[in-house]
């Protein structure tokens, strides 16, 4: 087909070729169209060389961007300004941060950030306990922002109870570094490249001087929970108590591994884990071991910790009291009245006029014109901490109304524990208050082993599990009024390794069966030569036919005597008569020729309850219990399995003579070692160690003859009471 001049040229332009045109036209090109198609083809070859040689727009755009963020340094704006304020941390809070601190602060306040500056100083720690919502927290982060700004510190880091919170308060920090304009005016070097970026941690990253092309170093990784300050003049990092806080550093641009110098620890615990004696030691292992040695070997490491009280024996109580710390500890209201008392009556009918009030939806105006006639007779007698904490759209008058309200709408137990800083109980009230520290207090300075000078009686309870908790058991020496002496206690296998794992050649019921004996025959190695042993206990409420096989095999062999013991509830404990095979009758234990054998039962909601009581005695003194050592960190493990359960209740029925026991098992709670240590106890309240108090002393084949009965060993198994 014949072609235009036009249609030749544009399929030249498309890439057609020669051979590709004639095909098309069916003959061949003239010596005019082949100049054409030539001129086509050189036109096309050379605007793609041209084009090949032009910059590209993205490139070009990030090289604009690039040069947009280089930076030019500046220099403070106000030098006799920022060195006023520095004399002053409270003034310097106030200017810089007054976004955080709107208010004046209250004499609380200011002794905290005095303390403060004091320890970063001279190095040390400091606790501060003080009412919910105070702002302790960001006053301990102004006060390290400050020591960083100033070259005081160059890596605090902050440790909280969970990850997303440590974030919160890193996210606080960089927010000052990002668009505080203040700070930006007078501490550019520290803050330039984050103000520039407006929180963008890509442009913070790219960001470069000016004057030297290079970046400034300045950088934000949030995941890893790090923010560092340009050319390395200072460093922020964050982590969970329950992360990885051995391993938080930085490296400086020269190199240097820069580590923490001061840590702040932010309410470091959660409400379950300050109701868990467990994970309270386990924290306070890990602040006493790991972020106190966070600094490194050539560096004093301080440490603030901002903590709230929940309940008696949690972490806030422990470091209150940790003498290794300067503490702080602040309530709401100075003079609180007391729960009984006339005004407090008054307040109940000022909450009465709230409560309606609120039920109208008045806005809080009732509440308002009951305080306002009544009060002098409400505030009479104490003042509150923080004159300004006033609630506006509550419509409160004054701090004192602001208190008020806030004593009936946290109710008295968290506001107790929270405002005031003296948790009534803890948060579930038993009759009495078991903590691993009153425990732990009871040390009587012997050395593991050693014989108490007041023991009368050697007994060892072993309690069963087939777990990584094995054969649980306790070495109880006892006086004769039921004083006892805990001389050792242990856990076989040992090591966390399981008595019994899927998977091995034998059953549990052998595995157990093999346990028992290994373990009774090194204990009574062990004690029966230098001590004399009196009783030696173990339990088959399950795998009973097991655990008396066992105790026979045992009798056969040792000098001992070997007998099983059955903890049973309250509902369960009932003494047979001599006819149904009742031996020997003890305080709320007995002797008895059970289906397989002898055993030892015992009313275990009864033991327990004075396992526990025997703890709140001074050590040595009737019915108490003490530990061997001076020492107590060795014996955080055994306190918390001690106090593991509660007793929530006891109720006497006078129709029938029995009492009944109501216990709380703190969940996640392990309490195998107290287990021991209470058939410990049974056994030698059966051997003769006496309450004063014991029912039914009948030796029927013992008292008669004059003679003391063979050893007892007692075998436990978990059970359910």
């Amino acid at each position: 087909m014949e072609l235009t001049t036009e249609q030749l040229a544009a399929l030249a332009r498309s890439g057609a070729s020669n051979r590709e045109l004639v095909s098309a036209m069916g003959r061949k090109l003239t010596p005019a169209e082949v100049a054409l198609v030539d001129r086509v083809h050189v036109i096309a070859r050379l605007q793609k060389a041209t084009k090949a040689q032009a910059p590209d727009k993205a490139q070009s755009r990030f090289v604009d961007r690039g040069a947009d963020r280089a930076l030019v340094p500046k220099t403070c704006e106000n030098p006799a300004r920022k060195a006023r304020y520095e004399r002053d941390a409270a003034r310097w809070l106030r200017y810089y941060l007054r976004e955080s601190f709107p208010l004046p602060f209250s004499p609380i306040h200011l002794e905290i950030i005095t303390s403060a500056i004091y320890q970063v100083a001279h190095g040390g720690n400091m606790v501060v306990i003080c009412p919910r919502g105070f702002g302790k927290t960001a006053v301990l982060c102004g006060v390290m922002l400050l020591s960083v700004l100033t070259g005081k510190l160059r890596f605090p880091a902050i440790i909280t109870a969970t990850g997303p919170d440590s974030k919160k308060i890193l996210k606080l920090v960089l927010n000052w570094l990002c668009y505080n304009e203040r700070l930006m005016a007078d501490y550019p070097e520290w803050v330039q490249p984050f103000n520039a970026a407006r929180g963008s941690s890509q442009r913070i990253a790219s960001a470069t001087w000016s004057t030297t092309g290079q970046v400034t170093g300045a950088g934000v990784q949030l995941g890893d929970g790090c923010v560092t300050l340009p050319d390395g003049l200072g460093f922020f990092g964050c982590r969970s108590i329950t992360g990885a806080v051995k391993g938080l550093f930085s490296v400086a641009p020269d190199g240097a591994i820069i580590r923490p110098d001061l840590a702040l620890l932010d309410d470091p615990q959660t409400r379950e884990s300050a109701t868990s004696a467990t994970q309270t030691l386990t924290r306070i292992d890990t602040i006493d071991g790991d972020v106190a040695g966070m600094a490194g070997p050539n560096r004093a490491m301080s440490i603030f910790m901002a903590n709230t009280f929940v309940c008696n024996g949690d972490l806030a109580d422990h470091y209150a009291q940790d003498e290794n710390y300067e503490h702080k500890t602040f309530s709401l209201i100075d003079g609180m009245p007391a729960r009984d008392s006339d005004q407090m009556a008054l307040w109940e009918e000022y909450n009465e006029a709230r409560l309606e009030g609120n039920a109208k939806k008045d806005k809080g105006m009732a509440a308002r014109k009951f305080y306002r006639v009544n009060r002098e007779a409400l505030t009479t007698g104490w003042t509150v901490a923080w004159r300004h904490c006033v609630k506006k759209e509550r419509n409160e008058v004054d701090a004192e109304h602001n208190a008020i309200n806030e004593y009936f709408m946290l109710g008295r137990a968290a506001f107790m524990a929270e405002k005031q800083g003296t948790p009534e109980s803890s948060v579930s009230a038993s009759l009495y208050e078991i903590t691993p520290g009153a425990v732990l207090g009871n040390l009587n300075g012997l050395n593991q082993r050693e014989a108490h000078p007041a023991g009368q009686y050697l007994t060892i309870g072993i309690d069963v599990n087939w777990d990584h908790w094995g054969l649980s058991w306790v070495v109880l020496h006892s006086q004769t009024d039921m004083g006892g002496h805990a001389i050792d206690y242990g856990v076989y296998t040992g090591g966390g390794a399981a008595l019994w794992e899927k998977g091995m050649a034998v059953t549990p019921e052998e595995a157990i069966y093999q346990g028992i004996l290994a373990l009774v025959k090194q204990l009574v190695l062990r004690y029966n030569d230098s001590h004399g042993i009196d009783c030696v206990t173990v339990d088959g409420n399950k795998w009973t036919t097991t655990i008396h096989r066992a105790v026979a095999q045992l009798n056969r062999t040792l000098p001992c005597r070997i007998i099983v013991n059955r903890g049973r509830s309250w509902k369960h404990y009932k003494k047979p008569t001599r006819a149904h095979g009742f031996i020997r009758g003890r305080d709320e234990c007995h002797r008895e020729s059970g289906k397989h054998g002898a055993e030892i039962v015992f009313n275990s909601s009864c033991w327990h309850m004075r396992q526990q009581m025997a703890w709140l005695q001074a050590p040595g003194a009737k019915a108490s219990l003490s530990l061997w050592g001076a020492d107590p960190v060795p014996h955080r493990l055994f306190a918390t399995h001690v106090c593991a359960e509660k007793l929530m209740a006891m109720v006497e029925h006078p129709d029938t003579g029995i009492t009944e026991y109501v216990w709380q098992h703190t969940v996640g709670e392990k309490n195998d070692i107290g287990d021991a240590l209470v058939m410990a106890m049974v056994a030698a309240n059966i051997e003769g160690a006496d309450y004063g108090q014991a029912e039914n002393d009948i030796e029927a084949e013992a008292a008669e003859g004059g003679t003391k009965e063979p050893a007892i060993v007692f075998v436990h198994s978990r059970r359910k009471r």
